[in-house]
């Protein structure tokens, strides 16, 4: 990113609001330690979408259901998946 476009000082990052994945001491170290070792950048700021109102959880939710439907499933074909796919649940309370 930074070598397409050098002029760049400042980042901002758009996260979920997922604790274990961007708001832990990881992510803010590896933050941290990329402002050190790129000295034309002199701010990230990281931005948290709303909770319960990201299209990400979404996603996850729908994974989340594929992953239970196939877990108790015998595929033989890419048509007995397609099958199956289409009976997924496509939403699920949160």
């Amino acid at each position: 990113m930074l070598s397409d476009n050098p002029k760049v000082t400042e980042i901002t990052l758009w996260s979920d609001s997922c604790v274990p994945q961007n708001k832990n001491k990881v992510m803010s170290t590896a933050l941290m330690l990329f402002l050190q070792n790129t000295p034309s950048v002199h701010s990230i700021t990281q931005k948290f979408c709303e909770s319960g109102h990201s299209e990400i959880q979404e996603i996850d939710n729908l994974h989340s259901q594929i992953e239970q439907v196939t877990k108790h499933s015998k595929i033989y074909s890419p048509l007995g998946l397609v099958r199956l796919l289409c009976t997924t649940p496509r939403k699920k309370p949160l």
